[in-house]
């Protein structure tokens, strides 16, 4: 007689791989033991392409309801949930979208799957509480090129060679799909919280250099550097001042005085 792992582990090959195995041990009734596992199958698959429908409504209108069911049976295939919540389910969407679409007209999915992913990790991501930046005053000059802020859970960057942007804009509700020029260039966002709002923010490239240092854990000073390499006259004052003021800078790591 098959153990319980045994058991569980060929009702799984049933529902992912269509395997047969399991089909002795389920009792028949008004329906064929076959057909029992099916509907299983059935519900798996619905319940998974629904979860990504959720998080990637813009790829799902990309694609086409046709393909993106496809879409959605082989990524699953591929990165079977391991969890009871699905929320996570599409963590890995964009990668497998890079790799499938690689050097066709359509490499640009991938960006677009994480620019949406970013949005559904900021909308869970713990809260912080608001920082008060006049600690800041504290600090000797001298000391303030160590200092390392910590940014806000709910905080996120996107950079993509394509205008990622315009096309999320261009997806949602009046918006004009038509309209998008793919040749216009490359954005960069900052996908963060305001509050209970998710807002996308456009970035220049010194600006995203500068948070993107920070997000990484670096310092103050090795940030500054990073956006006076791309542009001398970077307004680090206004840039602090608007991040702050969007509660992005949650706070100090360690106390460097």
């Amino acid at each position: 007689m098959p153990s319980l792992h045994e058991l569980q582990s060929s009702f799984a090959d049933a529902l992912f791989a269509g395997e047969t195995r399991v089909h002795a041990a389920i009792r028949g009734g008004a329906l064929p033991p076959a057909e029992r596992v099916a509907i299983y199958r059935n519900n798996v698959r619905e319940g998974f392409a629904k979860a990504l429908d959720a998080a990637f409504p813009v790829i799902h209108q990309l694609v086409g309801e046709e393909y993106f069911r496809q879409l959605a049976r082989d990524y699953q295939a591929a990165h079977p949930s391991t969890r009871g919540n699905l929320h996570h389910a599409g963590r890995a969407l964009p990668g497998f979208l890079r790799s499938r679409f690689r050097g066709t007209p359509h490499d640009y999915f991938a960006d677009v799957a994480a620019l949406e992913w970013a949005w559904q990790e900021v909308a869970v991501a713990a809260d912080a509480a608001p920082w008060d930046a006049s600690v800041l005053a504290a600090w000797p000059a001298d000391a303030l090129p160590g200092l390392r802020f910590r940014l806000h859970p709910a905080f996120a960057l996107i950079r993509s060679p394509w205008p990622v942007h315009a096309i999320w804009l261009a997806h949602q509700p009046g918006g004009d799909p038509g309209a998008v020029n793919l040749a216009a260039g490359g954005e960069a966002l900052a996908v963060h919280r305001v509050g209970e709002r998710i807002r996308l923010t456009p970035v220049g490239d010194a600006e995203h250099a500068f948070l993107a240092e920070l997000l990484h854990g670096r310092s103050f000073g090795e940030a500054l550097d990073a956006a006076l390499a791309l542009d001398p006259s970077f307004p680090l004052d206004a840039t602090l001042a608007r991040w702050i003021g969007f509660g992005a800078i949650a706070g100090l790591h360690g106390d460097p005085r």
